[in-house]
């Protein structure tokens, strides 16, 4: 189920920014971005509890090198569980690294990243009466694609890794856009 989800979603962002895409060529070098991204995940545990549906809200700000090659910033995550038994929000404060493909496709508006991310979780959860908070590290790849609509405006598909300090894997596929300035 979850790969006729990515293909779809691959499928849809290709479709749709060919229907927008904009024959000016991108120039992403040296810019500042701003990056929105969206994902539900659902997770089936062992045992009496039900499916338990988490939200993830990404948004990131980064840096490109004049080269257009290398991408830095900081990202802030929120994730809510939304769930009967359970209530948890997890807030992640990350610092993330990317290296970029040259632009390609018909009209050069393709790029391909791979990065890495690291950062810390805050958690506050109420599960069955039992309140709690937490910190714990996060780390993890992240890989993806953006295809430019204009030289400004890209939508995005991305998956990271995340593995934290208490030896959670989280893996997250979020489509999102991102603005160019």
């Amino acid at each position: 189920m979850r790969l006729a989800w990515i293909y779809g979603a691959l499928a849809a962002v290709f479709v749709l920014g060919a229907s927008f895409a904009s024959a000016d060529p991108i120039d992403y070098g040296g810019r500042t971005a701003i990056a929105a991204n969206f994902s539900l995940n659902t997770i089936n545990p062992d045992g009496p509890v039900d499916d338990i549906n988490v939200i993830f809200l990404t948004t990131t700000v980064t840096r490109t090198t004049e080269s257009g090659r290398f991408e830095f910033g900081g990202g802030l995550t929120v994730a809510g569980v939304v769930n009967d038994d359970i209530e948890s929000t997890n807030t992640t404060l990350s610092a993330l690294a990317r290296i970029n493909t040259d632009p390609w496709g018909p009209e050069e508006n393709v790029i391909f990243y791979a990065g890495f991310l690291a950062g810390v979780t805050f958690i506050q959860f109420d599960a069955g009466g039992i309140d709690g908070d937490d910190e714990v590290g996060a780390f993890g790849p992240k890989f993806g694609a953006e295809y430019y609509i204009t030289p400004n405006i890209a939508i995005q598909i991305e998956d990271t890794f995340i593995v934290d300090t208490d030896e959670n894997i989280t893996n997250t596929l979020a489509l999102g856009a991102k603005y160019l300035f």
